[in-house]
This record gives C-alpha cells, structure tokens and sequence, in this order.
C-alpha cells in the first residue's frame, strides 16, 4: 500500500512566491503622485484671478508644483509657498485627518451598514452569501431593486461621514493654498473651533452643501461605475474561458501550477486597480465643476478673516452664479490639467508595482529551477 503523500514545508523560493501579490497590495496604496498633484489641483481651482499659466499644459502644472503661486500673496510672509513644500508641512496633518475620517473611517462604517442592510433585506443566509458575492462581482442588475437600496445606505453613510469630517477638508485647502499660516499656528484644537460649525466665521455651513453634495454624488457614481466595469470584465473572463474550455465553478482552483495561479490572481487585481482608476478619473471628470465650486468655498479660510479668494460667497448658488458670471464656463475647469496628470500618474505607479512584483516572482520560479 502506498504511503501517503506528504506535505512539504515551504521554505525556499516557492514559499516566497505569494510574497509578489502582497507587496503589490502593499506598495499599491502609496501613490506618491497624488498627494503632490493634488495639491496642485486644489490651488488651480481655488485661484480664479492669479493662475493664467494652467492654459499652458502641461507646462504650467510643473511651475506650480516648484515655484507656487504665479503671483505673491498680500502678505510677504506668505507669500509663494511651493506645492512641494506643503506636502511635509506640519500643516499636512489636517489632510492626514481628513484622508482617514473620510476614506478610512467611511468606507470601514459603509461596510458594516451596508452588510447589516444586505442581512435584513435579503431571505435567508445562502441568498445573503449569493446576493454578497454578486455585487462584489458587480452583477448588480439581478437584484436592481436591492442594489438602489443598498447605495442609498451608502451614500447616506458617507454624506454623515462628510459632515465630520468638513472641518479637516477646509483646514487641508487652507494649508494647500497658503501654507502654515498664522491661522494654524494656534494649535490643533484652535484651528478646528475655527472651521467648526459653531465659529462665527461661517465658514462651515457656507461650504458644507458643497462638500455633501460633491461626496455624495462620487461615491454614488463611482460605486456605480466600478461594478459595471468588473461585470463587464467578468463577462470578458467567462467568455474567454469558455472559449478555451477552462471553465471553473466558483470555489475551485485555476487551472496551473502554483505559480500560474499566483500570476492569475496578480493579474486580476491589476485589471480591477486599473478599473478603479477608470472609474474614479470618469467620475471625477464628471463632477470637477461641482469640486471647484467645493474648493473655492473652502478656501474662503484665511487670516483676520481675510480670503484666500478675491471673492467671499455665500453658498453654493451663489459661488456658482459669481464663477459663471466672472470666468464663464471655463471657470468651472480650472486645474484640469493637473487633474488628469494626476489619474495619469496613479496608472504610472500601477503599472510599476505590476512590473516589480512580476519580475519579484519571475526571479523566485528562475531560483526554483
């Protein structure tokens, strides 16, 4: 009688192959192209009568980074703060906070209400678990009903997430446009009593609409879009497999050695990264009137209750009156270019953290040989 096979421990080259998608999905996150253009976004949109060289892109993009603002500001001690400068900032800590209360806490307070919401509305366990796994896929149509449901939840979510989370959004455009001002030299607890709703600055209900409105609607979209495009590609999968004859039910492995399947996996959480920068770049593209009208009313923010803008507004409509008015439609496209270099630069660093982790296993199956 044959003796059973044993279970090798992986302990050499092999056993490192699974370490390629972790530091994919390690590495991935970072993204230091964003926060840089980010904030070269930010001071094209909030700076209506002052940046003239965005027209040259993407040319001007880059001075701003490096030189800050075209002209200087009314105070010299504030004036010209490079884009660059601001990222390592002891001001940068408003847009850690609000990186995390809005994307962090709110996708973490979204999934759980969402699950709740999914529990209740739905049979039993197994019809749970099938509707889950579903919407994860993106098959959203089968259950249209559920699934307007279920992002009505989340938006609801993220529009209470952006109320919260308001007073570190205007305090972040503040330190983007004008650097450690005065302002924020008073400390953490001071800046935020003074972007608060209770300050009598006003400032947070003046640019609150904007902000929910703004959030809301691209989480809406975005959500939307993203499952289209993984249930397109699921549907580009099955029919591909179909066609070679390699289909699997759900819970098998892929067809392949150990590695084939790593290299399947890595690629399919390259394709949906790729998706999520598709979808957020169409989104975003969508809304950018909407998001400069919400950085134009936060950057109201300054000293002695001095604007960073020309313009002081009231709210929404009338920011939107005052753009249209002065700058026309173009008005609403300010920062464009830095904008799509941005998305750019988010596919670049995919597309290098793909490369680094396929030559990571490549160089680990050239090792098992």
């Amino acid at each position: 009688m044959d003796n059973p096979p044993v279970r090798r421990n992986q302990t050499g080259a092999s056993a490192r192959n699974n370490h390629g998608k972790r530091l994919f999905e390690m590495m991935l996150p970072l993204q230091p192209f964003t926060g840089l253009l980010s904030a070269v976004t930010v001071r094209f949109q909030a700076h209506h009568d002052r940046l003239d060289n965005d027209r040259a892109f993407p040319l001007g993009v880059w001075r701003e980074v490096w030189r800050g603002n075209s002209s200087p500001l009314k105070r010299p001690v504030l004036s010209r703060p490079t884009a660059l400068g601001l990222m390592y900032s002891p001001g940068s800590l408003y847009t850690i906070l609000y990186q995390f209360v809005e994307h962090k806490l709110g996708q973490v307070l979204a999934s759980a209400v969402c699950r709740r919401y999914l529990e209740w509305a739905t049979l039993d366990r197994a019809d749970f678990k099938h509707t889950k796994e579903a919407f994860e896929e993106g098959d959203v149509m089968s259950r249209p009903g559920l699934y307007a449901g279920y992002l009505a939840v989340k938006c609801a979510v993220f529009a209470a997430v952006h109320v919260v989370s308001h007073p570190f959004s205007i305090l972040r455009t503040v330190v983007l446009m004008r650097g450690n001002v005065p302002l924020l030299e008073d400390g953490v607890w001071a800046n935020l009593h003074y972007a608060s709703p209770w300050a009598k600055t006003g400032l947070y209900m003046s640019s609150l609409g904007a902000h929910v409105v703004a959030g809301t609607a691209e989480v809406c979209l975005t959500d939307v879009a993203l499952r289209t495009l993984r249930h397109a590609y699921r549907g580009f999968l099955t029919r591909q497999q179909a066609a070679s004859g390699a289909t699997r039910r759900r819970g098998e492995q892929l067809p392949g050695t150990h590695v084939d399947r790593l290299r399947a996996k890595l690629n399919y959480a390259t394709v949906v990264s790729a998706l999520q920068v598709v979808a957020s770049f169409a989104v975003h593209t969508l809304l950018f009137p909407l998001l400069t009208v919400r950085m134009r009313l936060e950057a109201q923010g300054g000293v002695d209750d001095e604007p960073v803008t020309a313009l002081r507004h009231l709210g929404l409509v009338e920011c939107v009156r005052s753009i249209w008015a002065n700058e026309g439609g173009a008005g609403f496209y300010r920062g464009f270019g830095a904008h799509v270099l941005t998305f750019a630069g988010n596919a670049l660093w995919i597309g290098i953290i793909y490369g680094l982790t396929e030559a990571y296993i490549n160089l680990d199956v050239d090792e098992d040989d």
